[in-house]
């Protein structure tokens, strides 16, 4: 699964493509900028993607024949997202998948992700480590940094996860 880029006007547009066998088959037509590749699942029946389609960058699944394209996250920092809001991390545009975790245990069938979304509207200025169900259902926030948090002496202070390490359960 990798972009295969082409170009309109000065900006490259990134979508989605997978081979298989001897074809390649492309599963986006977003017509985006930003549309990233994450991973296929371990299966290898859905690739896993994030793109900011919808407004916001969002997290995406499609089955790797082109069907049942699934918008898994539903992210609203509160305003629309601006141009590639997937590369962009400063509000109102939000980060997802993109600060290299982004996977699917072997184990659980979880999702891991990262995220500057702030799902929770703890702090706007911050990313969190997340795990959902394969479908986008049963989000869970792994991790509590604190972010980017300001200090009364106006000083500040960032706290974000990582290093990341994961330890899935046992079967």
């Amino acid at each position: 699964m990798n972009p295969t880029p082409g170009t309109t006007g000065s900006s490259t547009i990134a979508e989605i493509f997978v081979k298989k066998g001897r074809n390649l088959i492309q599963l986006t037509t977003f017509g985006r900028v930003d549309t990233t590749p994450l991973f296929l699942n371990v299966n290898r029946t859905r690739a896993f993607f994030t793109a900011s389609a919808a407004g916001n960058c969002q997290l995406f699944s499609i089955g790797t024949l082109g069907t049942g394209l699934r918008q898994l996250t539903h992210f609203n920092p509160g305003n629309p997202g601006m141009g590639a809001a997937c590369f962009n991390p400063f509000p109102p545009n939000c980060s997802v998948g993109q600060g290299g975790l982004s996977f699917q245990d072997r184990a659980t069938n979880a999702v891991i992700f990262e995220s500057g979304c702030d799902p929770l509207h703890a702090n706007p200025f911050g990313e969190q480590v997340f795990a959902m169900r394969p479908d986008g259902s049963g989000l869970r926030q792994l991790t509590d940094a604190g972010g980017f948090t300001e200090n009364p002496d106006r000083s500040f202070r960032v706290e974000l996860p990582g290093p990341y390490a994961y330890s899935a359960a046992i079967r």
